[in-house]
């Protein structure tokens, strides 16, 4: 099951998430990159850039 719908019209984007250390954050983090938006995770003090 995929948490993103229609992941044509999020090419381009970019989306910020927090918590994507672990858990529910990081599984977030993680599909969101791979339905091709660019995603910079929130992990404690830094960013991390996962996805184009």
């Amino acid at each position: 099951m995929s948490i993103v719908r229609d992941p044509v019209t999020l090419g381009g984007r970019t989306a910020v998430i927090s918590g994507a250390v672990s858990g529910i954050g990081r599984a977030l983090a993680l599909q969101t990159a791979g339905s091709g938006m660019a995603v910079a995770a929130c992990v404690g003090e830094g960013l991390a850039r996962l996805g184009s």
